[in-house]
């Protein structure tokens, strides 16, 4: 009985994921989550301790056509800042299928500094970041 307690727990206490197309994100402690669907996309909202930040998943985000800024690359795929008239726009991913991940939010600042954020961010599949 002991036992099937502690798995409860663990399994209760194991941080949220929020799956896309492309990747999977680590929910922190207190991040809440909405869901907001498309045509032919869906939108994630999340909020928490840390801050906001949203993370569109479909084939044609709106920054597509900004101006893209190599920043680092994850899991060999790469993270692009993006900018549209000069303003800061958040990261797009686009995966070998087409597929995009646009990360924007108040969580990001438009510098170095974000990376961090992206260790949340396993690309490749919805499985937890390592």
């Amino acid at each position: 009985m002991l036992t099937a307690l502690a798995l409860l727990l663990a399994v209760q206490a194991a941080p949220q994921l929020l799956c896309t197309t492309l990747s999977g994100v680590t929910l922190a402690e207190g991040d809440k989550m909405e869901r907001t669907e498309g045509p032919d996309f869906d939108v994630y909202y999340v909020d928490g301790p840390a801050g906001q930040f949203g993370v569109y998943d479909g084939y044609y985000a709106q920054v597509s056509g900004g101006d893209a800024e190599k920043a680092f690359v994850i899991d060999g795929h790469q993270v692009n800042r993006m900018r549209i008239d000069g303003v800061f726009r958040g990261y797009l991913v686009t995966g070998e299928n087409g597929a995009q991940n646009h990360f924007f939010g108040a969580v990001f600042k438009g510098d170095a500094s974000d990376r961090a954020f992206f260790d949340r961010v396993h690309f490749g599949g919805c499985k937890r970041a390592a």
